[in-house]
């Protein structure tokens, strides 16, 4: 696997928990809504890592 390859599969991670934490489908309980949040704060910080390689 590529490096952009690495960085699309991120950012279609990083839209389907915006659209979750959107409220786009339908309201989260907050056990997944702490969840989604972790996901995004993960999924940023790859993009932080894929940015210094």
């Amino acid at each position: 696997m590529h490096k952009h390859d690495v960085l699309t599969q991120l950012t279609i991670i990083r839209g389907h928990v915006e659209m979750l934490t959107s409220g786009a489908c339908g309201d989260l309980p907050p056990q997944a809504q702490a969840a989604v949040e972790k996901i995004n704060t993960a999924a940023k910080q790859l993009v932080a890592l894929h940015e210094q390689a």
